[in-house]
């Protein structure tokens, strides 16, 4: 009787088609394969793992709260990619809808800006 290695069950384990809930985004987007950085500038850098997305099939919408990426696996590609539904909420000094994408190298880079400051003005009274 033959038994399996641990690296010939890992393999068999990582080999499996997974099953999905499709209610449950997280399952299809690990929020792992992303990070933010704050600039020196005050920007916020968000760097978001694409790989294997092309980037005309990636979905970047944003509000002043939200930045909301989203990308569908295309048929026949590997177990690796994965869809992405993933939506971030910029904090409340930023403003998502100042913001740049950059795809480069199977990762998407978004720089969202800060809000603009309103100043106080004062007004001539007139009599």
């Amino acid at each position: 009787m033959y038994t399996l290695t641990t690296f010939e069950k890992l393999f068999k384990e990582l080999s499996k088609e997974p099953n999905y809930n499709f209610n449950n985004p997280s399952q299809f987007y690990n929020p792992s394969q992303f990070e933010v950085e704050v600039l020196d500038n005050g920007k916020q850098e968000v760097t978001i793992n694409t790989l294997g997305h092309s980037p005309k099939n990636i979905q970047v919408e944003v509000t002043e709260e939200f930045v909301h990426i989203t990308a569908k696996k295309e048929k026949g590609f590997p177990l690796f990619v994965k869809d992405i539904d993933l939506k971030l909420t910029v904090g409340t000094d930023y403003d998502g809808t100042k913001s740049e994408a950059k795809f480069e190298n199977g990762l998407l880079t978004l720089l969202i800006d800060k809000k603009n400051e309103r100043k106080s003005k004062t007004l001539k009274i007139s009599y």
